[in-house]
């Protein structure tokens, strides 16, 4: 009587046992790959390709109001205007805006008017 290994052939369908009956123990499954440890790397420094240049803001003043300039006659345009340079500069820069300017204002209020 020949003997045939459990698993293979006719009795491939049965569970193998040895001659007290005992299961045979399977063969211990292979164990599964292990990956080889990963090194820590540093990671690269992060370089923009269009890198935006650092820009400060400065605080901004606010603007001055807007003298408003009457439009009045000549005399009492000077009156308004006294000594304050800011009416000063503004009266001119009013007069020179006009189609045209008066002459007498121009005179009192331009120190380099000629004419």
């Amino acid at each position: 009587m020949t003997h045939q290994k459990s698993g293979s052939g006719r009795y491939s369908r049965f569970p193998a046992v040895n001659r007290g009956g005992a299961p045979v123990p399977a063969a211990a499954p292979a164990p599964a790959p292990v990956a080889p440890p990963v090194e820590a790397v540093e990671p690269e420094p992060v370089v923009e390709e269009n890198p935006q240049p650092e820009v400060e803001v400065e605080a901004v003043a606010p603007e001055e109001e807007a003298v408003e300039v009457p439009d009045t006659n000549v005399d009492d345009l000077l009156a308004w205007a006294g000594d304050d340079e800011d009416r000063r500069a503004a009266a001119l820069a009013a007069e020179n805006s006009r189609t045209d300017p008066r002459k007498t204002v121009l005179r009192e209020l331009d120190p380099n008017f000629g004419g």
